[in-house]
């Protein structure tokens, strides 16, 4: 099982309502530029979910198009920033689909990906706006999973 894990891309400045942010002129270009750096991996996505907020849900759409993956996309409350890293885990572990993308925030992504690779979150990798992880798994579990993949926008 591939666990991809996509923060969204650069946004504005908090607003009077933090879900409807919208992505800058850079975050847009950074995620598309990547994304077709994902496309070269030859990689699939057989699920995307993602979180209602305005700011993921552009920036799915625009890794999904220039990634050319055929899925569509799902809105999932529990990727909104402020929900429990466990509840998405315990999503996960529902799942029958090999390779799943999830496109939310931190701090959430950041914890779920320590939790995936680590079991706990004492040492916290901090996801960077627009960064893509895949954790791999063979058997899914806490602590269970390997990085095998991480693009940031400002490697391409």
């Amino acid at each position: 099982m591939n666990i991809y894990l996509l923060r969204h891309g650069q946004a504005e400045s908090h607003l009077s309502s933090d879900s409807s942010r919208q992505l800058t002129s850079t975050g847009r270009e950074d995620i598309s530029l990547f994304a077709r750096s994902f496309l070269t991996t030859s990689r699939t996505v057989d699920r995307c979910f993602v979180s209602p907020l305005a700011r993921t849900q552009q920036t799915a759409e625009i890794f999904i198009k220039f990634a050319n993956l055929n899925c569509a996309l799902e809105s999932e409350d529990r990727l909104r920033p402020e929900n429990s890293a466990l509840s998405v885990i315990r999503f996960l572990e529902t799942l029958e689909e090999k390779n799943i993308l999830l496109i939310g925030h931190n701090p959430l992504l950041s914890e779920l990906f320590s939790l995936l690779t680590t079991g706990k979150t004492a040492s916290i990798k901090v996801m960077a706006a627009g960064e893509l992880c895949c954790v791999c798994f063979d058997i899914f579990g806490l602590g269970m999973g390997k990085e095998v993949l991480d693009i940031l926008p400002d490697k391409n």
